[in-house]
């Protein structure tokens, strides 16, 4: 009897063997999340992942830009970073229709947009913004904090985490959980100042 899974893909026997194999032997704290994104079907979940969340972002950018007075430097390199990420579904890794390079170049690119975003974002907040008291300044420092520790989490993974690395995978996640996060308290913020 076939699993689920199995009949949803539609697998003939060696891609199933093969999928199985893949599954099995991945390691997600030494691979990085392309190698198992090699499969057709996982390949097409994450380049519709990345459309996904850079729609998202962009939209959350525009939301952040109408939240946050004089916001504008933080949401236009945040929203860079959206569209760079809508890129990434354009510009897959792994299977390889365009050169790896590209992938790796829009990834890059859109990192360092970020960056941009929390360095603004740090600048922005270290001060009291008008009517609600000094409860802004913690996010700037938040943003401060969680630019270093990007800057530095990006320099270890570019040491330490090249292919072949035992920990590559756990750099990567490291890397990706601290942007999220970063994004994910900055939007909670703005829900808060769009209901005081």
């Amino acid at each position: 009897m076939r699993s689920h899974r199995t009949h949803f893909l539609r697998l003939d026997g060696d891609r199933r063997r093969l999928l199985g194999d893949r599954l099995q032997s991945y390691d997600s704290a030494s691979e990085r999340l392309g190698r198992i994104l090699f499969v057709r079907f996982y390949a097409l979940l994450q380049n519709l992942n990345f459309f996904v969340f850079g729609i998202l972002v962009i939209i959350f950018a525009i939301g952040l830009r109408q939240g946050l007075p004089a916001s504008r430097a933080i949401a236009t390199p945040l929203g860079l970073f959206g569209f760079m990420f809508f890129l990434l579904g354009v510009f897959p890794n792994e299977p390889i229709p365009w050169p790896a390079a590209a992938h790796y170049l829009i990834s890059w690119a859109g990192g360092v947009s970020l960056l941009f975003s929390q360095f603004f974002a740090w600048r922005r907040l270290r001060r009291p913004v008008a009517g609600e008291g000094g409860s802004s300044i913690r996010y700037g420092r938040f943003s401060l904090v969680t630019l270093v520790l990007t800057v530095v989490s990006s320099a270890v993974f570019a040491t330490f985490g090249q292919p072949g690395s035992p920990i590559m995978g756990l750099l990567q996640r490291v890397l990706i959980a601290l942007l999220l996060v970063w994004i994910e308290l900055m939007a909670l913020r703005l829900l808060q100042l769009s209901k005081a």
